[in-house]
């Protein structure tokens, strides 16, 4: 029994090694140089409010020719390598270094190139190389086919922004986008920070652009203030030139609190509390708008969900987070004790832990990995699935035939026959004296 074991776990090892020989993975390509950093669905006015956002990871170039965007709506079901619907294949094209691409249907914005109309409104979008390796991929909604989970949906007229630096990089599209209220896409001629805080941001905004920006709100204080004279909204003058802030705006839910007069200096701040002002910032959640004396949003800080007492939700390092540093009137600082607004740096310290305290955990997550990777790459192409299915038939056809005399013996026993047979087994003759006396023979 113990040879016939260890048969069998032989011809599953050996299927497992052809499946990695043989089928090719079709997953995210090892060290992604380039991907997708910002989405936008149709807006409230027409669909050609799409946009697709590339950032290039890299310090140098890279050429875009046949590269393509492709898309599949949520309708499609789980399995990836159905419904992907081409968006569009460049021809031509080159990213710059640390810069941005953007799709859009039409040549504005700044756009690089054209995309066909129309995204799903709950869906997945993917970017292949020409090799058609998959470069990246983004699902939100109730949508499959991204990298971890999805993210949120964003309203219209609003759209998906990834975060910079480590905070981007979870391999989790729900950690790494967050919903932009107001659509800042890049165009191919700005760069961006490749890591926190190594280079300055250059944005060019579908809506209007101001210099002012919110950097900064104190939410929920803590004693002895007091949510009615505690809380404050910061904003700052990225600008060269002073800026009289007369009739700009800052509404926060329904209300919007417009600033009577005060001019903010280059490079200055400026601080409302609530004390002083009739701002009031919710606990359970919300935005924040910047209008222009217009009523035009010139800028929004990053939604905020459930609130961490004490501490400010700060734009640092092109990110909105939370940090238990407060700095009204000054450059935010961010706190390595406070809560981010992404759960999966929580998971990722929890797992850390766990596996420096086992380290045998290790060992089992590689085995693991080792075990289950080609069984991904089988299920991912067609012929990768019927060459899975093919060995798994060899491999049940073989146990049955192994097992042959041991099915049969178990089928009789279980029809009644205790020997497990049908056929009555011979009783072998005693010993002379136990056998039944013979008659004595006549003379």
């Amino acid at each position: 029994m113990r040879l016939r074991i260890a048969v069998i776990v032989s011809v599953l090892f050996g299927h497992m090694v052809a499946l990695e020989l043989l089928v090719p993975a079709v997953s995210q390509a090892a060290g992604s140089s380039v991907v997708i950093s910002g989405f936008q669905n149709p807006g409230t006015v027409n669909s050609t409010d799409d946009l697709i956002e590339l950032a290039n990871l890299l310090n140098h170039d890279i050429s875009l020719s046949g590269w393509q965007v492709q898309y599949r709506a949520a309708s499609n079901g789980t399995d990836c390598t159905k419904g992907w619907i081409p968006k569009t294949t460049l021809t031509s094209g080159t990213i710059t270094a640390g810069g941005h691409y953007l799709f859009a249907p039409i040549m504005d914005l700044g756009a690089s190139a054209t995309l066909s109309a129309g995204l799903p409104t709950l869906g997945a979008v993917r970017l292949l190389d020409a090799s058609k390796l998959q470069q990246d991929a983004l699902a939100w909604g109730a949508s499959s086919c991204g990298t971890g989970r999805a993210a949120a949906v964003p309203p219209a007229g609003q759209s998906l922004k990834r975060r910079t630096g480590a905070q981007g990089s979870h391999g989790d599209n729900a950690a790494d986008f967050f919903i932009q209220p107001l659509p800042t896409p890049h165009v191919s001629a700005t760069t961006f920070a490749t890591s926190p805080g190594t280079a300055t941001v250059k944005t060019s905004s579908p809506a209007v652009t101001s210099a002012i920006k919110i950097t900064e709100l104190l939410i929920d204080s803590v004693a002895p203030a007091t949510d009615l004279n505690g809380e404050f909204v910061e904003l700052h003058n990225a600008g060269s030139e002073a800026v009289d802030l007369k009739g700009y705006g800052i509404k926060t839910g329904t209300h919007t609190y417009v600033i009577p007069s005060g001019l903010i200096d280059a490079d200055g701040y400026m601080v409302f509390t609530s004390g002083g002002t009739t701002i009031s910032l919710t606990d359970s959640g919300g935005v924040a708008d910047l209008l222009n004396p217009r009523g035009v949003a010139i800028d929004t800080a990053g939604a905020w969900g459930a609130v961490v007492p004490g501490a400010s939700w700060a734009f640092i390092n092109n990110a909105w987070v939370w940090t238990m540093t407060p700095t009204p009137g000054a450059a935010n600082i961010y706190a390595t004790a406070a809560a981010t607004n992404s759960a999966k740096v929580k998971a990722a310290a929890v797992t850390k832990a766990k596996t420096a305290a086992k380290p045998e955990a290790v060992e089992a997550s590689k085995l693991s990995e080792i075990t289950v990777k080609p069984l991904i790459a089988a299920s991912s192409t067609p012929s990768g699935r019927w060459l899975l299915y093919l060995l798994a038939s060899l491999t049940i056809a073989y146990i049955m035939y192994e097992f042959r005399y041991d099915f049969r013996n178990f089928y009789f026993k279980f029809r009644g026959y205790p020997s497990g047979s049908p056929t009555p087994i011979p009783v072998p003759l005693g010993r002379r004296s136990d056998r039944a006396p013979e008659r004595p023979r006549r003379r």
